[in-house]
Parts: C-alpha cells; sequence; structure tokens
C-alpha cells in the first residue's frame, strides 16, 4: 500500500488508532501515579523498540533511492537506542542503577536527544546525505560512543541534574538546541513532503510536533519522578508511536525489511549474546567471591586490631586499682587531701575514668569530683543487695572484679572494677587485714564515643555485648543487630570475670566502595550495551556475506592489477636502462653488452661480421636553423629508417648526438652493399610537422677479424674511416684499411 492508498482509509480505521493511543496514554498517566518505575520502563522500551526496530529495517532494506532516508535514519535510531538503554537501566531507582545518583541517567537522556536532534538534521536538511552517508555513519557513531564514554569513565560530561535543586542551566540549553534542530528538520520535512516517497509525512510531522512538546516539559521538571517529567515521557511515547507509524508507511519493502533475516543468522546471534551474557555474569560472581574473601580479610583484620586496641585502653585504665591499693598500703592514714592530689595526678593521665575512689571496709568514702559524685559517698557495698555478691566475690577471690556496664547512683553509664585492699599486720606483718575496696569507674559514654569507635562504627557494622556474671547478665552496650542477620566475624574481649563479645556484620551502605568496574553499578549497562553492539555487529557481518566476497573479489582484482603495475614498472625500468629515450635504439651501455655477446659467438663459431660507425651529414645546421624540436624529430626518423634497413639479427644503436653504430652478423657483403641502402635512404627527404628537410649520413666500416678482434679496436677503426668519408665529401662509406 503507497502512500496515496492513506487517502482512502476509512475515518473510522483511522479514528480508532487514535482513540487507542489516547487509551493508552490515560492508562500509563495512571501508572505514572501509581508506580513510576515501572512507567518509565514502560514507555523506555518502547522508545528503544521502535529505535532498534528502525535500525533493523535500514540495516535489511536495499539500497534503493526510495530507501535513502530509511538507511540514513537507521544509523541515527541504533546509537539512540543504545544511549536510551543506557538511559533506563541507570534511572534513580531502577534494579540496575545502584547508587549512581540521577545525574548519570539524566545526562545519557542529554546525550541522546542531541544525538537524535544532530542526526534527523542530517537526515532531511543536508542536500548531499546520501554522498557522504558513510562519512554521516561515522560520525554519527562516534559522537555516541565518545559522549557515553564522557558520562562513564571519563566523568567529563557536563552536570544535568542535582539533586534537590533540579536541571541545570547546560541540561536546560541543551533542551533548547534539541528544540531548535528539531524544529528546522520538522521544517525540511515540510518543504520536501512531495519527494519524500519513502516515508509518510504527516505522521513525521506529528512526531517533529510532540518531541518538541515533550522536551519543553524536560525544560522544566525537577523532580525526576514529578508530573511534569510523566507528562513528557507520555509526549516522547505519542511520538515515538507517529515515528514508527511515519517510517513503516505501509510499504511492503520497507514494512517486510525486517523480517529479511536469516534464520540461522538468528540462532547465531541469540546464543552468541547468551554466551556473552553468560560470561559476563560469571565474571561478575568470580569478582563478587574475591571481593568478599578480601572483604572478609579485612574485615578481620579490622575487628582484631579494634579488639587489640580496646583490651589495652582498658587494661590501662582498670589497672589504676593497683595504683590506688599502692597508694593505700604505703600510707595506711591518709588525709583526704592527701587522696585528692594523689588521684587528680592519676586522672591526668587517664582519657575514660570520671572517678577514683577508696571504700574503707566497703563504704565509699574518698571520692575525685566529689560535686559530681556526692550520691556515691557513705554507700555500703557490702549492704547494697546490688553489690554483695561481687564484692563479697571478690574479698573471697582477691582478685579484681569488673561489674556493668551500668547505671551509676552519682549519674551516668559506667564500667566498674574494685579491686579489695588487704594491709599487713601483727608481729612480722604476716597477717592480712582486709581494708576496703579500690574502685575505678570508667565513663562508658566516652569510651563508646571515642574516636577510634567512632572511626570503625561510621565504617562497619558493630554490635557490642557484654556478658557480666556479677552485673547485667547480657547486655548490648553499643549498636545495633539487624534483624535476621548473622553477623560476618566476632570476636571476644576479656576483663577480669567480665566478657564482651564484638560483632561485626558487614560494611555501611556508601562506606565500602568498590574499586572494581566489574562490581560497580555501571557494569550491567556497558553489559547489555555491548551485547547490544556484538548482535549489531554479528547482523551486519553475518547478512552481508556478498559484500565480504565482493570484498575479496575486488581485493584479487587490485592484487593482479598490482602485479601487473609492478612488471609494467619493471619493464619500463629495464627498457629506459637499455634504449635511448629519443629513438627507442639500444643505448652507448646496452651496446657494448649486445656487441661483446655477438663477438665471443663469432669467436666460437670463427665467423666474421662489419661495424658500422655512422654520422649524420648536415644535421647541424637543420638543428640550428629550425630548433631542437625538428632536430629531435629528425633523430627519431633517422632511428626508424636504420631499423628499418637492417636484419633482426642485426645490431642498431645510438651512441649520443647524431653518431650511430651498427653490426651486421655474418655478413656476407664484401662489397657492402647494405651500406648504399642506409645511405640511401637516409639521404631521402624527411617530413618534420609542416617542415621537410634533407640530410645525409657518413658511414666509416670495420671487418672482424682484418680490423681488430675487439669492439674497440674496431670502433676506433671504423671512427677513423668515417672521418675519412667526412674528408671524401661525406654521404658516402668509407671502409677502414686491414690491419697489420
Amino acid at each position: 500500500m503507497d502512500r496515496h492508498e492513506y487517502a482512502v482509509k476509512s475515518i473510522f480505521i483511522r479514528s480508532s488508532y487514535l482513540l487507542i493511543l489516547g487509551l493508552v496514554v490515560c492508562l500509563l498517566w495512571i501508572l505514572s501515579r501509581q508506580d513510576f518505575m515501572t512507567f518509565h520502563a514502560f514507555v523506555e522500551l518502547f522508545t528503544i523498540l521502535v529505535s532498534g526496530l528502525i535500525a533493523l529495517a535500514g540495516f535489511k532494506a536495499k539500497a534503493t533511492e526510495e530507501t535513502r532516508y530509511l538507511r540514513l535514519l537507521s544509523t541515527v535510531f541504533m546509537c539512540v537506542a543504545f544511549i536510551d538503554l543506557a538511559h533506563m537501566l541507570t534511572y534513580k531507582g531502577a534494579f540496575l542503577s545502584g547508587n549512581l545518583g540521577p545525574n548519570p541517567p539524566t545526562q545519557f537522556w542529554t546525550l541522546g536527544r542531541l544525538v537524535e536532534a544532530i542526526g534527523l538534521l542530517i537526515v532531511f536538511v543536508c542536500p548531499f546525505q546520501c554522498r557522504h552517508q558513510t562519512a554521516y555513519i561515522r560520525a554519527l557513531i562516534a559522537v555516541s560512543a565518545a559522549g557515553i564514554l564522557a558520562i562513564y569513565p571519563l566523568m567529563v560530561f557536563p552536570d544535568t541534574f542535582v539533586e534537590g535543586s533540579g536541571l541545570t542551566p547546560f541540561k536546560i540549553y541543551s533542551e533548547y538546541v534539541v528544540i531548535g534542530l528539531t524544529a528546522v528538520a520538522w521544517l525540511a520535512v515540510w518543504l520536501k513532503r512531495k519527494t519524500l516517497q519513502s516515508v509518510h509525512v504527516p505522521h513525521l510531522i506529528l512526531f517533529f510536533a510532540l518531541t518538541i512538546l515533550a522536551e519543553l516539559c524536560f525544560t522544566q521538571y525537577i523532580s525526576v519522578y514529578g508530573d511534569v517529567n510523566a507528562i513528557g515521557h507520555l509526549f516522547r511515547f505519542m511520538a515515538t508511536y507517529f515515528l514508527y507509524r511515519g517510517i513503516f508507511s505501509d510499504k511492503y519493502s520497507l514494512r517486510h525489511s525486517i523480517f529479511r533475516i536469516n534464520p540461522l543468522h538468528v540462532t547465531i546471534i541469540v546464543l552468541t549474546c547468551i554466551v556473552w551474557l553468560t560470561v559476563g555474569f560469571a565474571v561478575r560472581y568470580v569478582e563478587q567471591e574475591r571481593q568478599k574473601q578480601d572483604q572478609l580479610y579485612l574485615y578481620k583484620q579490622r575487628l582484631q586490631g579494634l579488639v587489640i586496641t580496646l583490651q589495652a585502653m582498658l587494661d590501662n585504665e582498670l589497672r589504676l586499682t593497683d595504683s590506688l591499693e599502692a597508694f593505700v598500703i604505703a600510707r595506711p592514714d591518709f588525709s583526704a587531701q592527701e587522696f585528692t592530689l594523689f588521684a587528680e595526678r592519676v586522672l591526668a593521665k587517664s582519657d575514660f575514668v570520671s572517678s577514683l575512689q577508696l571504700a574503707p571496709e566497703g563504704v565509699v568514702t574518698y571520692v575525685t569530683d566529689l560535686e559530681r559524685n556526692q550520691n556515691a559517698i557513705g554507700h555500703n557495698l557490702l549492704q547494697d543487695p546490688r553489690r554483695k555478691e561481687g564484692v563479697m566475690k571478690a574479698i573471697t577471690t582477691r582478685r579484681p572484679i569488673v561489674d556493668g556496664p551500668l547505671r551509676l547512683i552519682q549519674g551516668g553509664y559506667g564500667l566498674i572494677a574494685r579491686a579489695p585492699i588487704y594491709i599487713s599486720s601483727g608481729e612480722g606483718r604476716q597477717k592480712q587485714t582486709f581494708w576496703g575496696f579500690a574502685t575505678v569507674l570508667i565513663d562508658m559514654d566516652a569510651l563508646l564515643s571515642s574516636p577510634i569507635l567512632k572511626r570503625f562504627t561510621d565504617e562497619f557494622i558493630l554490635s557490642i555485648r557484654a556478658v557480666n556474671p556479677v552485673g547485667y547478665l547480657d547486655q548490648r552496650i553499643l549498636g545495633e543487630d539487624p534483624p535476621g542477620q548473622a553477623p560476618l566475624l566476632q570476636n571476644k574481649l576479656h576483663l577480669n570475670n567480665s566478657t564482651w563479645t564484638l560483632s561485626m556484620y558487614g560494611g555501611r551502605q556508601g562506606g565500602m566502595q568498590h574499586s572494581s568496574f566489574i562490581l560497580s553499578s555501571w557494569y550491567w549497562t556497558y553489559l547489555l550495551l555491548s551485547t547490544g553492539l556484538i548482535a549489531v555487529a554479528l547482523l551486519r557481518i553475518l547478512g552481508h556475506k556478498v559484500y565480504v566476497e565482493k570484498a575479496v573479489i575486488d581485493a584479487t582484482e587490485h592484487l593482479q592489477q598490482e602485479v601487473i603495475r609492478r612488471q609494467q614498472v619493471a619493464e619500463m625500468e629495464r627498457r629506459l636502462a637499455t634504449r635511448d629515450e629519443l629513438t627507442g635504439l639500444a643505448n652507448r651501455r646496452h651496446f657494448y653488452e649486445l656487441a661483446y655477446e655477438h663477438l665471443d659467438v663469432a669467436r666460437q663459431k670463427g665467423r666474421s661480421f662489419t661495424l658500422y660507425y655512422m654520422d649524420l651529414d648536415g644535421f647541424k645546421t637543420v638543428n640550428d636553423t629550425y630548433g631542437h624540436t625538428t632536430g629531435d624529430g629528425v633523430l627519431k626518423m633517422v632511428g626508424q629508417r636504420l631499423f628499418g634497413c637492417l636484419r633482426s639479427s642485426d645490431i642498431v644503436a645510438r651512441l649520443g648526438g647524431d653518431e650511430f653504430v651498427a653490426i651486421l652478423s655474418d655478413s656476407e657483403d664484401h662489397d657492402f652493399l647494405k651500406s648504399q641502402q642506409i645511405i640511401d635512404r637516409i639521404g631521402m627527404p624527411m617530413k618534420i610537422g609542416e617542415l621537410q628537410v634533407c640530410i645525409g649520413i657518413s658511414i666509416g666500416a670495420a671487418v672482424y677479424p682484418d680490423n681488430g678482434t675487439t669492439i674497440e679496436a674496431m670502433l676506433l677503426q671504423a671512427d677513423r674511416a668515417l672521418y675519412q668519408a667526412k674528408d671524401q665529401g661525406k654521404n658516402r662509406l668509407v671502409v677502414a684499411s686491414t690491419a697489420s
């Protein structure tokens, strides 16, 4: 069905199309209010599918005048399909987006619209698009690839969206550029509407109009999930629908071009993509396992380091009970001022101890920071049911005990270490008498907010539980246990009768960043993009076997032509090396080669031959009178006439200037009749251009072996005879005398 048949379509059918489109748009709007991500994925998948169909149709369409726009559009929308796929996969909240944020998908969107607008401008505005089709295709693919790489991994593409602020000026101005380029392409389609045979112009006009409306919406939104963004996507959906109708305008050759694919090729492409994706998933799985092992080792080292550090810190603080005990033993009758002075010096070197106390006979009497710990004075540890069990155990075992962490009477949250003090008495001071308790209070709030613990808990999820038989039996003192999640690692910290269990549940979100590209959110985007590229490449390779064969044939023909050309060049070089450039006769160098070969044969067979040394008569006058061009013409004519007078077995050459030499093989012409033939032939008038000139020739002859046994000797004898011929009146033959 061609373009004119649209006019006779029933109004009912066309109205049905529009009614269905309107119904789908309404349902999509409702979906956007309920689940924006599903709505966005549906719209983007539809646009990617249509772009892919246009690209596929262009690749498979026959190269005719009617399909030239489709073939160019196919490249544009192939690039757009890949960029829109990256936009969809990285959209904020998408399954594979990870923690990329809203900026990268907006950058992909801006890049896709710029490529689409520039491509449409090239297709419908540039007047020589078919002539430069290959250059346009390469440029579009290069721009698309460079844009994707600029977004990631180079990350030099300008920001387009800032969370909380909305669109950047670059994004807004880019959309206005897209609107302007689209408007120019729209006008070009309208002006060329009578010449566009392979597309349906009314639908393309609607596509351009809806695209401009969509781009206007995309200059206004602040939230990527907002209503304005949704309206823009609805306009984009409708524009894509009319693009499909405009490109696949019931032309049989276009609508069915996408089905002109070999099923075997499809099978190969699908299996290759499956293998590629499987390899991609396997590589990610292996990388994840390796990363887990590395992280587990890191967690173990960090947790062990934390335990060692905490153990050292707490042991150092708890040993202050030994200092108090030594103070009491050294000065049993100490005063309150002496205790205060000693305790302040000790506390000055401690970071987490909030109070030092002495309890003679179990009653708290001496405390530091009296204002804060006033409520603790007079507290009888032996009578307090909450403390009695622990202090009695300390007295019995004569070893310090750790109580808590717990809420203190004087306020606060602390860890208490109590050590019993015994003083020697009696004869020889061998009797040990219970004096009371030395108490160290560790401020748990200060300990748990210490820099070492804060840095650790900022990076990792940590929970600490304390098991103390004399205090709270099982108490969580730091962090939370994630529900339904088992700890990755556990380690214990021992404090006399108390044990702390440190449980690590892994790194916090954003705390442990993946340094490997394979484990980043970008990996899925590039894996799917590479899969699409592989599919397109295989489609091109498998679907264009004839082009490959033609390329091989062309290469073979080119190679054959190159071989022939080189042979011709070699022949030309050989000819130039052995022939006189002007007359085509043998040159001086080649004459000597041929003459010595002829001499060797004559010696072996005992034969004689004659050598003629010739010089033109009157040539200088012709050359001076009529110029070198005429002189060159005379020399060429002389060469031709000499060659015509001699046999193929004879040798004739030009030595230079107007001097020629010839060797007559196996000569039986003892009367030298051949020389007269040469003189007569050369003496005939010559027509050179518009001129007619006459010259003569003088010849000196030498006979082998009578006049010499070498070529040089024979040339010398012939040259002497030539000069005699010149002296005797020219235009004659003189034979050299017999050598003595």
